[in-house]
């Protein structure tokens, strides 16, 4: 399917309806936790290194997973904070595992990015960002045989498009339909000090160790609506690029820049 296919004003309408059906059953409470393993998107930074020790504590077995776009300053800071995590955890933190996802975020977010502005009018170019990690994520977990993905996001960040809760439940809607669980374990920290004293408490730092987007702070915020219709319109993307993975063996080791696990320095 073209992308141009799913570019249309119907698009905002659609969205706008399927926000009403879906915000009814948006909390969905990681309350079948434990789970047994997943991968957790991980950034460096006090939010998905608090998830990834939420999950860890709980005994998951947690697979950190990174994505690198080509446009971040400084990722390797992360490295550290791995560290951190298998000291405090070294019989649930498994690996990390960072892969490139320039080709997919690029297909997402920038193909197109001239329609994108002319219907969306704002920049949701880090929502594209999050589409390509998230379905990265959902190919490394199928392909591992995992149970979950987990992201970071928390309720004192709803500002930005891809946290706001309307998001999230377009984003657990989707990684169902592949068999696999949505974990959001920091969904429900409502200030940075919370997420900052809960690390202290798994004997992990406080400082943010991710690495600076480039396209961090160049945006308006957009409402959920307009948010939900861009996601409508990218999942077909998303949807494509994981049929046309499962043909190929799922997980393509081109992608992979780096895989770390315990193994390596016992």
């Amino acid at each position: 399917m073209l992308y141009s296919d799913h570019m249309s004003e119907q698009g905002l309408t659609k969205g706008s309806a399927l926000l009403r059906r879906s915000v009814p059953n948006m909390k969905t409470p990681d309350g079948d936790l434990p789970i047994n393993s997943a991968a957790v998107l991980f950034s460096g930074g006090r939010d998905s290194s608090l998830a990834a020790c939420l999950l860890a504590s709980a005994g998951t077995r947690v697979h950190l997973f990174t994505t690198s776009n080509g446009a971040t300053i400084k990722a390797d800071i992360a490295d550290y904070r791995f560290n951190e995590l298998r000291t405090s955890f070294p019989d649930t933190v498994v690996d990390r595992t960072i892969v490139s996802s320039v080709g997919l975020f690029k297909r997402i977010a920038l193909e197109g990015i001239e329609a994108d502005f002319a219907l969306f009018k704002k920049n949701l170019i880090p929502v594209g960002d999050a589409l390509a990690t998230h379905t990265l994520a959902m190919q490394f977990a199928l392909n591992r045989g995992l149970d979950a993905i987990a992201s970071g996001y928390a309720q004192y960040e709803s500002e930005f498009p891809e946290q706001m809760p309307e998001i999230i439940a377009l984003t657990r809607q989707f990684v169902a339909e592949y068999g696999l669980k949505y974990l959001t374990p920091v969904a429900t920290y409502t200030h940075r000090k919370q997420v900052k004293r809960h690390l202290l408490d798994f004997g992990i730092s406080t400082q943010s160790l991710e690495g600076i987007s480039i396209f961090a702070d160049t945006f308006s915020t957009p409402s959920p609506e307009v948010v939900a219709s861009y996601v409508l319109a990218k999942l077909p993307i998303c949807r494509d690029y994981l049929s046309s993975a499962s043909e190929t063996g799922l997980y393509r080791d081109s992608h992979l820049l780096a895989s770390s696990s315990h193994q390596k320095d016992q």
